[in-house]
């Protein structure tokens, strides 16, 4: 091999190293997200444990004390030192707690749903543990409340514009990336923001559907609460929908308008996470108009 080729191959060899790296990288951002997301399972559970009554435990729980104590194995198998997302390691992460807590929300619901525990459950709990058992009970409907908006929000969000359910998976894992440190602040805000501008924009367009006449040569803007009472006035019959859409829609200006700042969304340097996080609250507000809106057009079709 003539040294023009051996330095050819130094270089290529560099190259296709670094190129596996940023591989892997990716890879290992992309699961970071969805290792987050199970924390929030495991944090519920250990709500459970420390709050619910030893006698429910002893009764109830060993089964899924052998199931956490097989995945503890699992995850010390997969997660130390991982340079690479193998296959096994994938499915693992991506599938890891996604069963499992049910069974806990279970015993918390059985044991929650009568003052007197009747057989085959025939302890007794003083108040203190029945508040337990009811403060348990929230944070597993907490957690089922937010696994639900995730799966039937997209869909809905489909049907007021093409892919913006998609636009909304994609920007809740970005937020989720940087609130772990994995993702900028900015870009997440802009991922936030144009979910917004684009959900006010299918409004309009359904808003020109339902009233082509007086909407056409009219440009909408969400700032202006004429035009957010015009749009919801060509949207929906009923007046009681109607008020929590304008409701609504005054979440959604407000928060476009913030994250709009010029000192924040829109700034490389603007690094807010504590506002980022406040911001977040009421993007979800906002983006929850899809749960009300599409099933009263869908009544009028």
């Amino acid at each position: 091999m003539s040294k023009k080729e051996e330095w050819r191959k130094l270089l290529e060899n560099k190259i296709k190293k670094r190129k596996e790296y940023i591989k892997n990288v990716k890879e290992l951002v992309e699961v970071a997200s969805e290792a987050e997301e199970q924390n929030k399972e495991d944090e519920a559970k250990l709500f459970f444990v420390e709050n619910m009554p030893e006698s429910i435990l002893a009764e109830r729980g060993q089964p899924l004390f052998l199931f956490e104590q097989y995945d503890e194995e699992q995850l010390n198998t997969y997660l130390p030192g991982l340079s690479k997302i193998n296959a096994d390691a994938r499915k693992y992460i991506l599938t890891s707690g996604t069963t499992d807590s049910s069974a806990y929300a279970e015993i918390v619901e059985t044991y929650r749903v009568s003052k007197e525990v009747l057989a085959p459950y025939t302890t007794t709990f003083t108040t203190l543990e029945s508040k337990s058992i009811e403060e348990v009970s929230i944070v597993f409907s907490d957690l089922a409340k937010e696994k639900a908006k995730k799966e039937n929000l997209p869909p809905r969000l489909n049907k007021i514009n093409e892919n913006l359910g998609d636009m909304f998976t994609i920007a809740l894992q970005n937020y989720n990336k940087t609130k772990i440190g994995l993702g900028m602040v900015h870009q997440s805000a802009m991922d936030l923001r144009v979910v917004l501008q684009q959900l006010w924009g299918g409004l309009v367009a359904l808003a020109r559907k339902k009233d082509s006449a007086q909407t056409k040569r009219h440009r909408f803007e969400m700032a202006k609460q004429g035009d957010r009472i015009f749009i919801v006035e060509c949207l929906i019959v009923e007046d009681v929908e109607k008020k929590k859409l304008i409701s609504s829609l005054d979440i959604l200006a407000k928060a476009l308008l913030q994250f709009s700042d010029g000192d924040f969304g829109k700034n490389l340097l603007g690094d807010d996470k504590e506002k980022l996080n406040n911001l977040y609250n009421l993007w979800v507000l906002s983006i929850n108009i899809a749960n009300s809106i599409v099933p009263s057009i869908e009544l009028q079709e």
